[in-house]
């Protein structure tokens, strides 16, 4: 709006001094008021609106990192280890027969398809089907089954704070994937006082 700067339009017209998404980057970039939304960040003495989620945050849910880390450490004897072989899907190697192929931009388990052994297993319906995708190896989450017998596969995810661990959310899926219907369990990670 004029003056450069965002407005609730459900509150009267009140100015957007401070906010918090939900709504992914990536989507965003595509709205019509995004030049706007980037231009606003990159100019603070302008007394724009501070967004607390910041857009490096889509490099992180972008799937086409992992090929990347598997490029840049998939022959480091120290890090290897620590990162699944993975490849952009029209550069995976023939040899790399099981493996998950993911959407480069999917989120909460959409469009997601298990090969295991050259044959499809598993997959997901979603909006993200158009891609372009990644494949990464296949390794199957462990289940621990419930009283009912069912089994759960968990999913670990540390929040950081200024490059500290605040948090940890644990996700559990009864099916191979982890989408948005799984279970999920904030915890704090709390520091003792100096």
């Amino acid at each position: 709006a004029a003056g450069d700067h965002f407005y609730d339009s459900d509150c009267d017209g009140e100015r957007i001094y401070v906010i918090f998404k939900l709504y992914p980057w990536e989507w965003m970039c595509g709205e019509r008021f995004a030049r706007q939304c980037f231009r606003d960040m990159g100019a603070p003495l302008l007394d724009g609106t501070v967004w607390i989620e910041p857009p490096y945050k889509m490099l992180w849910s972008n799937k086409g990192l992992l090929p990347v880390l598997w490029k840049l450490f998939g022959d480091d004897p120290l890090r290897r280890d620590l990162l699944l072989p993975a490849y952009f899907e029209a550069e995976r190697p023939p040899w790399l027969t099981s493996y998950v192929r993911k959407p480069l931009l999917g989120r909460e388990g959409a469009n997601v398809t298990i090969v295991v052994d050259g044959q499809i297993r598993l997959t997901t319906p979603g909006r993200y089907g158009a891609g372009p995708f990644i494949c990464q190896a296949y390794a199957p989450l462990p289940g621990f089954p419930d009283q009912q017998g069912v089994a759960w596969h968990p999913v670990l995810g540390v929040w950081l704070i200024d490059g500290e661990p605040a948090g940890l959310g644990i996700r559990e899926s009864a099916g191979p994937v982890t989408d948005n219907l799984s279970h999920f369990i904030p915890h704090t990670i709390d520091y003792p006082a100096p």
